[in-house]
């Protein structure tokens, strides 16, 4: 795997590609970044040119200054971690006897979440598809939930953009993160789906 840098108005982005063939994009959502696609980029890598990155003001990819304004609450970093699993339906439970590695993760992840929290969450509840312009594109349009993610948030707003632009939602295993709890069956499901393009 090769790790380089782009330069990008107001930060720096880190990405990493491996493999060979067909580029295929892995985009981390939220506080992720890259590390969540560690299970399923050597299966993708068999067959594709696969890039992944850590988005901007997300753990490798600093911003060139402060990220401006924000909003943390009262009750702090870890109540709004906690919130927000609770309500996406992802079970974020620490290690009882973290190892160092492990310390130095969740120290990254509590600023990914922070930035995410302060400055990224407003701006994805408002976002509101350009729906017309997504029925207009000649290239066809997949949208995945995965099987056993039904009644969360992002299972929901997958189900209503696919019927919004009149297509079924395609299932992937898992849940929520499916490609990092299942990678090789999710692998598998994702290539028969590329194939059918």
């Amino acid at each position: 795997m090769t790790t380089r840098t782009l330069a990008v108005p107001g930060a720096t982005i880190t990405y990493d590609v491996t493999g060979s063939g067909p580029v295929l994009l892995l985009i981390p959502g939220g506080p992720a970044d890259a590390t969540g696609f560690a299970p399923i980029r050597p299966l993708l890598a068999e067959d594709h040119t696969v890039v992944t990155f850590d988005p901007r003001g997300i753990s490798r990819s600093p911003l060139d200054g402060e990220p401006g304004d924000h909003t943390l609450r009262e009750h702090g970093i870890g109540a709004a971690i906690g919130a927000f699993a609770k309500m996406s339906g992802f079970d974020i439970t620490p290690p009882t006897d973290p190892t160092p590695e492990e310390l130095a993760r969740m120290k990254v992840m509590e600023g990914n979440f922070a930035y995410f929290f302060g400055h990224l969450m407003a701006a994805i509840g408002a976002y509101d598809p350009d729906l017309d312009a997504l029925r207009a594109v000649t290239t066809r349009l997949v949208v995945g939930v995965g099987e056993k993610a039904a009644g969360l948030p992002a299972h929901e707003a997958g189900l209503g953009l696919a019927a919004d632009l009149g297509l079924t939602a395609e299932l992937f295993p898992g849940d929520h993160g499916g490609f990092l709890a299942e990678p090789v069956a999710f692998a598998a499901r994702l290539r028969e789906v590329l194939k059918e393009s």
